[in-house]
């Protein structure tokens, strides 16, 4: 039983169709007909591609902007986390090394060993440290992303 080709390539998009037509998609020969067929039923420009990857690249970027500013985006951390992330690291670090040479805190508690306040600091100043390297470099793909979309945008 085969595919019914023009029917799918109905549903995908032109970059879709693109690469199915590139060859790019591991898929058969009636798939790579079917979807140009498709796209010169839609008008696409083959002898202008670079605007069509110009505009994927922008929809590309919006999207990834749009995911970035959702408030739901699991797995996604804002520039800011990581600057909170990489604040109370420090702070945290701080503490723990006043602490150690002061000793202002309260210690009613059990007594920390100094080998523990050692790996406390350690993991204290590495969770600083990936929280501003983090911020950093979101900070940089933000300022790549708006960069590269106004370019686009005047390209097209």
């Amino acid at each position: 039983m085969g595919y019914d080709w023009k029917k799918i390539c109905r549903t995908k998009t032109d970059k879709e169709l693109y690469l199915i037509y590139l060859g790019q998609k591991n898929l058969c020969e009636d798939a790579q007909i079917s979807a140009e067929e498709e796209l010169k039923s839609r008008s696409f420009d083959f002898d202008n591609v670079g605007k069509h990857q110009k505009k994927w690249e922008l929809e590309r970027l919006i999207e990834e902007e749009r995911d970035a500013k959702s408030l739901f985006s699991f797995g996604i951390q804002r520039s800011r986390h990581f600057l909170i992330s990489g604040i109370m690291g420090a702070l945290m670090s701080s503490l723990i090394i006043l602490d150690y040479f002061f000793n202002f805190m309260n210690n009613e508690g059990p007594v920390l060993k100094e080998s523990e306040i050692y790996i406390f600091s350690l993991l204290t100043l590495g969770m600083s440290a990936v929280g501003f390297i983090g911020y950093y470099n979101k900070r940089k793909r933000e300022k790549y992303r708006k960069r590269k979309m106004k370019v686009l945008i005047e390209q097209l």
